[in-house]
């Protein structure tokens, strides 16, 4: 075991802790250079005005309770069974996860209905330049693939799904098979 000599020590300078704004400073310059990194990912761009979009609606989420009676909602919740409908959402998640932008849990909702879930969060760096807590102290938001899809259309981050045509054609105008055929009896 080695022994600490007290006279040293007492010589010793200990570093003074930084002021803190020099702190915050420091932080949200960090945030900035790791926020404009994202474009150099495979699909960088699109995975960052995805977390840039997701990080937009948070923040006003956030900002919109003036009381801050329930600061949470700093991530977001969807439903295993919504993600397997929507295969675009489930590879924008998917891959913003695995570059490292975005967190992922297992999500157990407050209602059991709901089913199982997976929640999304930032990552802590980029919580900043967000401008979002990093504490996930409460409930994410709730959200249904719709309106996240809504969300990210509207972005223009991902086309609008192509409607299905339901103008059925005139019996005239359909060609007809083998099997259609009209006798005159």
């Amino acid at each position: 075991m080695q022994t600490i000599d007290i006279e040293k020590v007492s010589d010793m300078q200990v570093p003074r802790p930084f002021q803190s704004l020099r702190q915050d400073e420091g932080i949200r310059a960090a945030s900035n250079i790791w926020h404009s990194k994202m474009s150099s990912a495979p699909s960088g761009d699109r995975l960052r005005r995805f977390v840039d979009e997701l990080g937009k609606k948070l923040k006003i989420q956030l900002r919109s309770d003036k009381s801050m009676s329930y600061p949470g909602a700093n991530g977001i919740s969807l439903r295993v069974s919504d993600l397997e409908s929507d295969p675009t959402i489930r590879i924008l998640l998917n891959d913003a996860t695995a570059e490292g932008f975005l967190q992922e849990r297992q999500h157990t909702p407050k209602t059991t209905s709901r089913g199982p879930s997976k929640k999304w969060y930032t990552h802590p760096i980029l919580a900043p330049y967000y401008e979002l807590t990093v504490a996930h102290t409460k409930e994410p938001l709730y959200l249904n693939i719709e309106e996240l899809r809504r969300w990210l259309e509207k972005a223009k981050i991902i086309e609008p799904r192509k409607k299905v045509n339901t103008i059925k054609k005139s019996k005239s105008s359909q060609q007809k098979s083998l099997f259609d055929f009209e006798t005159d009896l």
